[in-house]
């Protein structure tokens, strides 16, 4: 009985484990839908798996902590590369107050823009966030 009993409980762990979806297991990105991508990862859109965008690094991140009271809200700034058929490009967006700069939100490659609609997590202070902690959300729009 103990041993029915046992394989009872093995089979339904083992169903569970089974049924259970992994995080970004086989993740797409669809146009005009925000999504979350970690450093260092890539994602293919759902249409076509050669246009893929990849998360590269931070390289630099100078946002009011949200545990401080600041007087400018500072900058993240994160390096994309962007592939498609026959092209890869890198750029860098800027998330936060880019104004008086060159820098922007969005970047162009060929017939698609890439948004930076936003960077986690949030900073603390006293507390350096490793690169590979970093998640991007963002947006890709494709122009008719």
């Amino acid at each position: 009985m103990q041993k029915q009993l046992f394989s009872l409980i093995v089979l339904a762990l083992l169903a569970i484990a089974a049924c259970t979806k992994k995080d970004n297991t086989d993740p797409a990105f669809k146009l005009d839908t925000p999504f979350l991508l970690n450093q260092a990862d890539s994602i293919p859109w759902e249409d076509d798996s050669a246009v893929q965008v990849r998360f590269n690094r931070v390289l630099g991140d100078s946002r009011c902590p949200i545990d401080v009271m600041c007087v400018w809200a500072g900058l993240a700034e994160v390096e994309l590369t962007f592939s498609q058929p026959g092209s890869t490009l890198t750029d860098t967006l800027v998330l936060g107050d880019f104004s008086g700069t060159s820098k922007t939100d969005l970047a162009t490659f060929g017939v698609y823009s890439v948004r930076l609609l936003q960077v986690l997590p949030a900073p603390l202070s006293n507390v350096t966030i490793p690169q590979e902690d970093y998640v991007v959300k963002l947006e890709v729009k494709k122009s008719q």
